[in-house]
């Protein structure tokens, strides 16, 4: 299976135990989850209780496989969070286009999530959530360092005042394309609020 996804550009992170499953979560930042039942150290059950609501809040997809895929274990997923269940073994014709297809409506919700709809740039909550992983990893790396930015329009109330929202709001989005153009997986900007904008970097 990993070397079929790596033909897509996939990035696949292979965790043989339930402990390691829940730390690449939080420090990978995975699209996808495909969990086994059986685990060395804990079901998948348990695995999923401890990561269900970080899963659910950064929109991962969960989805659990099992040769032992009775009705049981199929109630017992879904009802703890699982999107779907995939019996054992898998075919992957199949499950390439499956992950791909539930991959894209998970973009989609999360673009409509984290962004901002007047700029198109991130909003509070995306600036929240990436903030904790840009801190993440500054910290495993000695060589790179974070910087938080803060942008205030200068005048911005006498722009509405004189010229009336819809002018304002022309001005916001401006902004947005400009440094929407700018951004790369080591500079992220978002609206904090208003007219104040924040930039994270890396260096």
């Amino acid at each position: 299976m990993k070397e079929s996804l790596g033909v897509l550009n996939a990035q696949v992170i292979i965790a043989m135990n339930g402990k390691r499953v829940i730390e690449q979560l939080y420090s990978v930042r995975p699209d996808f989850v495909l969990i086994d039942i059986h685990l060395p150290d804990m079901s998948g059950f348990e695995i999923l209780e401890s990561i269900a609501e970080a899963a659910a809040e950064r929109l991962v997809t969960v989805v659990f496989t099992s040769i032992d895929a009775t009705r049981e274990y199929k109630v017992m997923a879904y009802d703890k969070g699982a999107m779907d269940f995939i019996e054992k073994p898998l075919d992957i014709e199949i499950f390439v286009p499956y992950m791909l297809n539930r991959n894209e409506i998970r973009k989609t919700i999360e673009k409509f999530m984290i962004t901002d709809g007047l700029t198109q740039v991130g909003n509070r909550r995306s600036f929240d959530d990436m903030l904790d992983y840009y801190v993440n990893r500054a910290e495993q790396s000695s060589e790179q360092k974070l910087f938080l930015v803060m942008i205030d329009i200068d005048y911005f109330k006498k722009v509405d005042d004189e010229f009336d929202h819809p002018a304002g709001d022309a001005v916001l989005k401006r902004l947005g394309q400009l440094v929407n153009a700018e951004q790369n997986d080591s500079i992220r900007f978002f609206r904090y609020g208003g007219e104040e904008f924040s930039v994270l970097m890396l260096g």
